[in-house]
């Protein structure tokens, strides 16, 4: 609460340690280049914003994009007010989230590969609602455990009373997340959304790369649910 009000915390009070001898730029340049770099490895995420975009066009892939810049600020903004430290010190919890993860990874790749993904149903209106693909999108990224390891292990160590209130040092990384999210799904949607004439004209490709995303769905769950069996 001190460091929330901009009061510098007792000495003995309990929080997150930042990097020691780092000033606040090279703290934040540091958090730029790992935001980029979790961001860019394919996860759940990425894949949402692919088959939505090759699904439902450009407005199918921006409502993913918003869903997940969404997920993202809350992951990162209750990270930083602490909840991570609390997870870190209690992997039961963080077991839990890591489940739920799984699972509804696991159900996404279930839904994709047996689904029929075809690009000119779009024309038909049968894509999905904007607001249903915007908050699955927001889901995605809350129940990613990608998000949860980079929120516990990055988000507390970019936090010292001598940067200044919580608040705004809370702002800035919220920031920083959407900016980069936005920027790297953003190209993933549009890269998606420039090969749909050919995806129009031949939509068993489509069937295939939403059975595809499917299957990397599946195989990231069961990876999780395996190493989380194996850590009891």
């Amino acid at each position: 609460m001190a460091l929330l009000l901009g009061r510098k915390p007792h000495p003995t009070a309990s929080r997150p340690q930042g990097i020691p001898g780092v000033d606040y730029a090279d703290t934040m340049m540091l958090f730029a280049v790992l935001l980029v770099g979790i961001i860019l490895v394919p996860g759940m995420d990425m894949l949402f914003v692919l088959t939505s975009t090759l699904g439902g066009g450009r407005r199918a892939g921006a409502a993913a994009i918003g869903g997940i810049v969404a997920g993202g600020a809350i992951n990162t903004a209750v990270g930083a007010a602490g909840v991570s430290v609390i997870l870190s010190q209690s992997p039961t919890a963080f077991a839990l989230l890591s489940l739920a993860g799984a699972l509804y990874m696991g159900w996404i790749g279930v839904d994709l590969v047996r689904s029929r993904i075809v690009v000119d149903r779009v024309e038909d209106g049968v894509a999905a609602p904007i607001l249903a693909v915007f908050r699955r999108g927001a889901v995605t990224c809350l129940l990613n455990p990608k998000a949860h390891v980079f929120v516990v292990a990055v988000v507390p160590q970019m936090l010292q009373p001598e940067f200044g209130p919580l608040v705004g040092q809370v702002g800035v990384l919220v920031t920083m997340t959407a900016f980069v999210q936005i920027a790297i799904y953003g190209a993933v949607g549009l890269a998606a959304a420039e090969g749909r004439r050919f995806l129009l004209a031949h939509p068993a490709v489509t069937i295939a790369i939403g059975k595809g995303a499917g299957v990397l769905f599946l195989a990231v769950a069961g990876v999780t649910l395996w190493r989380l069996a194996a850590s009891l």
